[in-house]
């Protein structure tokens, strides 16, 4: 990759979708917001901005980004974006089981054996690994009670794989900016399916739900029940 390639930017993902409140920085994270502005570039700058490495960020201080605004998956080195169209025929994905989860296919010369399907899998096992052991640590009582409350359970989970959303306005002709819907972990998908077929699962879903801000509530629920 190009050295301006965001393939070789490496992001904190907590940092991205959660914020980052230490004595030093008070950043807000992205989770459930709705960008300012449509587009993928703007998600790109925005991510990089607030969560790229110190390395990074001053190895690319005023340089242009460079990646690719026409591929359903965006590799960083570190992490994937996947970019999700809802509201249009052509358009199938859907959320499943009260919007836990969401369907997402992958582009027309992906196959099983493809380098980033292959990364999806993997990032998206990891993050359902995390997810299974924090939730049976909960079962036994090992989290504690702030710790697992249904809106911050999600902080616990982790992954490197981050859900953007857009949904189609057909009074205004024209897609919705991206919503940040936090980090995937890996539920299924349909060896051999041409496209190939997933399903994940929303590891933020009880941050997005029960999300401080009501904008951000109303948001997911407008986007996810259409």
């Amino acid at each position: 990759p190009a050295a301006n390639s965001v393939r070789m930017v490496d992001l904190n993902i907590k940092t991205l979708v959660l914020g980052n409140n230490n004595n030093n920085t008070n950043k807000n994270g992205l989770l459930g917001k709705m960008m300012e502005h449509t587009g993928k570039e703007f998600i790109i700058n925005e991510s990089f901005s607030l969560a790229a490495s110190i390395e990074d960020q001053q190895r690319l201080q005023s340089v242009k980004l460079s990646f690719n605004k026409y591929c359903g998956v965006q590799e960083w080195k570190n992490a994937l974006f996947l970019w999700v169209n809802l509201g249009t025929n052509d358009s199938p994905n859907e959320f499943l089981e009260d919007a836990r989860c969401v369907t997402w296919f992958g582009g027309s010369r992906m196959h099983d054996d493809s380098p980033v399907v292959q990364k999806l899998i993997r990032y998206g096992k990891e993050g359902m690994g995390v997810a299974i052991k924090q939730e049976k640590q909960k079962e036994e009582g090992v989290i504690s009670g702030s710790a697992s409350s249904a809106g911050s359970a999600s902080t616990d989970r982790s992954s490197n794989i981050i859900l953007w959303c857009r949904r189609y306005q057909p009074e205004e002709k024209k897609f919705s900016p991206y919503v940040c819907f936090g980090r995937l972990g890996y539920r299924s998908h349909v060896p051999g399916s041409r496209p190939l077929s997933f399903v994940w699962e929303l590891l933020d879903y009880d941050g997005l739900k029960h999300h401080g801000d009501e904008t951000v509530r109303e948001t997911f629920d407008t986007f996810t029940k259409m």
